[in-house]
């Protein structure tokens, strides 16, 4: 059996998950930010999370409207709030401040707000199409924020990001077939879904193709040494380590940091 580690509760909420979104808000917020700036972070964040939860379904947009006039970019929504909001709606849970319903609804308005946000940032270079992956959430997995936020920060890089919810083994072979990846990023939530990833990439391997499969999420928190259960090549929920692994720089810089 896996050597199983203690598991946060909310791992079970989000697709990529709680792991992900750390490494994601990591990279997004600087450093040591003054403290001004700081705080006016923290500001918009806590309006942001509240209006998630807001009965009124406009609340969240009203909130991103003030904030586009404080001149905070998309960009930097997308990059550094949002994943704040959802990491604090996990907390918010686990200190049972938030019941799962709320936590539900919230990180539902949050994929719609990143969904929104989204605009046409990858740009086509003189070789054509830039490098694609594919960002692979097992079917059975219901929430899939975490998954969202990774697909976004591939893009605002540059990159194409082939995301696939609720992949199959049948909709993972399709995918091959109308899309070249230079990486597989394949995600779960813990070990009930070991059987269905070692199924996905079986299927790779089947095929014969070279494509690094790389795991990801919460389960890594879960299994010590994965690959030992998975014949996947590589295991970080970093999406620079993912790139390096797979050898792949980002077109464009990284649009991380927040001004507002």
């Amino acid at each position: 059996m896996p050597s199983m580690k203690h598991s946060d509760p909310i791992e079970a909420l989000e697709g990529i998950g709680r792991v992900a979104l750390k490494a994601v808000t990591n990279q997004a917020l600087e450093q040591n930010p003054p403290a001004g700036r700081r705080r006016i972070i923290d500001s918009y964040v806590a309006r942001l999370m509240e209006a998630s939860i807001d009965p009124d379904q406009r609340a969240v947009h009203a909130v991103v409207t003030e904030m586009r006039k404080a001149l905070v970019t998309d960009d930097q929504i997308a990059a550094t709030y949002i994943a704040q909001v959802a990491a604090r709606l996990g907390d918010a849970w686990v200190a049972d401040k938030l019941d799962f319903g709320a936590v539900t609804i919230g990180a539902a308005r949050l994929q719609g707000l990143l969904h929104h946000l989204a605009t046409a940032t990858i740009q086509i270079d003189d070789h054509g199409q830039p490098p694609a992956f594919l960002i692979g959430v097992p079917e059975g997995i219901q929430h899939t924020l975490g998954a969202c936020i990774v697909a976004d920060q591939l893009r605002r890089r540059g990159l194409f990001a082939d995301l696939q919810l609720s992949l199959t083994r049948r909709r993972f072979s399709a995918a091959f077939i109308k899309q070249s990846h230079v990486g597989i990023l394949l995600s779960a939530s813990g070990i009930e879904h070991l059987e269905t990833l070692k199924n996905l990439i079986d299927c790779l391997k089947s095929e014969r193709r070279g494509t690094p499969v790389i795991i990801g999420g919460p389960i890594l928190t879960q299994i010590d040494d994965i690959l030992s259960f998975l014949p996947a090549d590589f295991a970080t929920c970093d999406i620079d380590e993912a790139l390096s692994f797979c050898d792949v720089k980002p077109v464009l810089p990284r649009s991380f940091g927040a001004r507002g």
